[in-house]
């Protein structure tokens, strides 16, 4: 790839990386990005571009829809390969992953590429984004169907049902028009629920929700 795309500065390309890595399902700050790979601005984006062409990255945008509130703009970053990003953050066993303070932000990149692969798998293109207003109220995924709201998706690494985990869904329910059957928690159980707040689904269940 960087033969290809004529990378030429390979270490600063490896620190990108580890840099892009690092921020694994989290809203991109390109100011951030930029001066902890020491890079500017236009590199960043002319690297982001090659990562996103070659499929080892992507980001997923913010859902507006013309909603009445201040929305945050910037994208979120993920990496098609889960284990790929772990490796940058030399996470090198299934024991440094689950003590490692990136746990959340891998499951949620792992969920994110689950959901994508489930839908190429019937043939369609996924509409997916995410929610963050002003205020700081964030839910992880907006899965969309022909222009409305399928699935609103929080993910938990955590093996236990919570019901907290549907408090933020709970609050834009009336924004976003969501009901109880649209209210989704992907966490690391095994088991599924459907509760009053909404359904909670492991991994293995999600095939069967997007179906």
């Amino acid at each position: 790839m960087r033969d290809e795309s004529g990378v030429r500065k390979l270490s600063q390309f490896r620190r990108f990386l580890v840099q892009c890595a690092i921020r694994t399902g989290e809203v991109l700050n390109y100011e951030s990005l930029t001066r902890d790979s020491g890079i500017d601005g236009k590199t960043a984006e002319e690297w982001l571009s090659i990562l996103e062409t070659s499929f080892i990255a992507f980001r997923i945008y913010p859902y507006y829809n013309n909603f009445g509130k201040r929305l945050v703009k910037s994208p979120k970053l993920y990496f098609y390969d889960t284990g790929l990003a772990a490796n940058l953050l030399e996470l090198e066993s299934t024991d440094e992953v689950m003590t490692s303070p990136y746990r959340g932000n891998l499951f949620e990149n792992a969920i994110t590429v689950e959901i994508i692969k489930q839908y190429y798998a019937l043939g369609r293109r996924p509409h997916l984004y995410y929610w963050r207003d002003y205020a700081k109220q964030e839910i992880d995924f907006i899965v969309e169907k022909g222009g409305r709201i399928r699935y609103a998706i929080e993910v938990k690494a955590s093996a236990d049902f919570d019901s907290h985990a549907f408090a933020t869904m709970n609050k834009l329910s009336e924004t976003l028009g969501l009901t109880q059957e649209q209210r989704v928690v992907a966490y690391g159980g095994d088991d599924a629920y459907d509760t009053r707040f909404g359904r909670t689904v492991p991994v293995s269940a999600l095939a069967e929700l997007l179906a």
